[in-house]
């Protein structure tokens, strides 16, 4: 069946509405934990200090925004960390073939002396 020309332009703009539309609901989810992070934060301060309304709300905002920010971080920082070095032990075999370590456990083919064992 021959595709209408005009269908790669109705694809695209189907995919930019997807990719926004997936974009808002990220920003919304991110913006209501942030809302949840402040309201605990503005509870705790609400029962431990004697300050105005407007410092709590602003107080509350600022550092939910901060611990925010700081946890994205942190997320990104254990992203880089590889897991061998997390886990401290092996999740290799040994090759048949030469010994040495394989690069996963479902590897078909040692990388070392190229033995190839697949089915």
């Amino acid at each position: 069946m021959p595709r209408n020309p005009k269908t790669p332009a109705k694809d695209f703009f189907t995919g930019v509405a997807w990719l926004a539309g997936f974009g808002l609901l990220v920003l919304l989810l991110w913006f209501v934990a942030l809302l949840v992070i402040a309201a605990l934060i503005f509870f705790g301060l609400t029962a431990f200090t004697n300050w105005n309304l407007g410092a709590r709300i602003g107080f509350s905002l600022i550092s939910a925004f901060i611990t925010m920010k700081v946890l994205g971080f942190i997320s990104a920082t254990l992203d880089l960390i590889p897991e061998a070095w997390i886990e401290g032990k092996k999740k290799t075999k040994p090759c048949p073939e030469c010994g040495k370590n394989l690069r996963a456990v479902l590897a078909q083919q040692c990388m070392h002396c190229g033995a190839d064992w697949h089915s």
